[in-house]
């Protein structure tokens, strides 16, 4: 297995969904076999991004960031029951347009959404809290020494929110933010050769422990573990067989059944979610996920136990071409072995995520101090793909790609 199946894909990148309206829906997963149950359509919502859902399980609350299809992003909140929308501001309503708001997750204890703002200009994350109703974001500290976040998970127990985050130099830290403060309380460095790293937080507030899926370089294996947020040691519980890659877009925490469930890929391309035994790391279930499916964000309401997640219907995907001001060009497009982006000027770090057209990411290529990007194309089957492009932590655009 190559290292870079296990990397968390991006904490930017959009799932393209179909733009045609009342296609979205909230539902409820049976982790069992995946079967689902819709609860209601989600007005207007023709785009999601793959950054983690949150749940408020106090008032049993759903909240994602979703799009209209001209790319009005807002701020969902939805009564998990019924499926109503409770909140939908625009979001991040920032002045910035290389601005954003990331990483949301919800205190129970505080009663607060939190998260992390990307401050364009200043070039610096603050940390702070985020109102449902209005979209506005509260700062309350900066974040310093970070180029990149991965992922974010809650301490309900302590009120501590872990970020992990990479530096310039690429080596990868788990913070520890006081939520009432913003005060880093620690940081440890969770990238230590020849151990592996982690991936996949999930903070379980009735075991208090955080668990995470553990990438093993010797072994080549992938393990449900036990980490240490003031050391970054690790302390495996099973290995999870045939596992060679995680799709983050399906990683929750059942905190009833003391259960972590994620999605896996072996190495011939097949989805499985696995329900593992946050005690002892054993298979609960690990039905192969619906092929012809799209169901996305799960989260698990503590009190019933019962998952719920976002699911779009496949139809035609009617995207605008290009969006944003960021892409200049796709040349050629159409294309059989290799393309070139060009951007509209120098970004000191590129991301750009390479989908098919029903939201499935294929590749993800990275580049510095560059205002193009070659695409290889080569290995693609003819057909439709999306091309989505982030410059310095802010989304670019996109573009439909045509391969012959």
């Amino acid at each position: 297995m190559h290292l870079k199946t296990f990397l968390y894909t991006c904490l930017f990148s959009v799932l393209f969904l179909p733009s045609r309206a009342q296609l979205e829906y909230l539902v409820t997963v049976d982790p069992s076999d995946i079967s689902f149950v819709k609860i209601d359509t989600i007005p207007t919502v023709a785009w999601i991004t793959l950054m983690p859902a949150s749940y408020d399980q106090e008032h049993q609350r759903y909240i994602f960031r979703g799009a209209d299809s001209n790319f009005n992003w807002k701020l969902y909140t939805l009564d998990a029951p019924t499926g109503a929308v409770l909140h939908d501001p625009v979001f991040p309503g920032t002045l910035d347009p290389g601005d954003n708001i990331l990483y949301p997750q919800y205190s129970d204890s505080l009663d607060h959404l939190l998260g992390v703002y990307w401050d364009n200009s200043a070039g610096v994350a603050i940390f702070g809290t985020i109102d449902l109703a209005s979209g506005a974001f509260f700062g309350l500290d900066s974040i310093h020494g970070m180029t990149s976040i991965l992922e974010s998970t809650y301490d309900n127990n302590a009120n501590r929110y872990f970020l992990r985050v990479a530096d310039a130099n690429g080596i990868y830290q788990l913070l520890s933010i006081d939520a009432s403060s913003g005060t880093i309380v620690s940081s440890v460095a969770c990238s230590m050769p020849p151990n592996g790293f982690f991936h996949g937080m999930c903070f379980s507030n009735s075991l208090n422990k955080l668990f995470a899926l553990h990438w093993d370089p010797v072994s080549q294996t992938i393990s449900l573990t036990v980490v240490d947020p003031l050391t970054g040691i690790m302390n495996d519980l099973a290995v999870i067989p045939n596992m060679y890659g995680v799709e983050s877009s399906f990683t929750t925490f059942d905190e009833l059944n003391k259960r972590y469930t994620v999605k896996g890929v072996d190495n011939a391309g097949t989805r499985t979610v696995y329900t593992l035994d946050a005690l002892t790391g054993a298979i609960v279930y690990n039905p192969l996920f619906p092929g012809s499916e799209n169901i996305i964000l799960p989260c698990v309401d503590r009190s019933s136990g019962i998952m719920y997640a976002l699911h779009w219907e496949e139809q035609a995907m009617l995207l605008p071409e290009p969006t944003g001001t960021g892409i200049r060009s796709l040349f050629p497009n159409p294309c059989h072995d290799r393309t070139s982006l060009i951007l509209d000027k120098a970004y000191r770090e590129v991301q750009v995520f390479l989908y098919t057209s029903s939201g499935q990411l294929l590749k993800q290529i990275k580049g510095t101090d560059c205002t193009e990007i070659s695409i290889p194309v080569e290995d693609l089957k003819p057909g439709l793909y999306v091309v989505s492009v982030f410059g310095d932590h802010a989304q670019c655009g996109m573009i439909k790609m045509i391969v012959e």
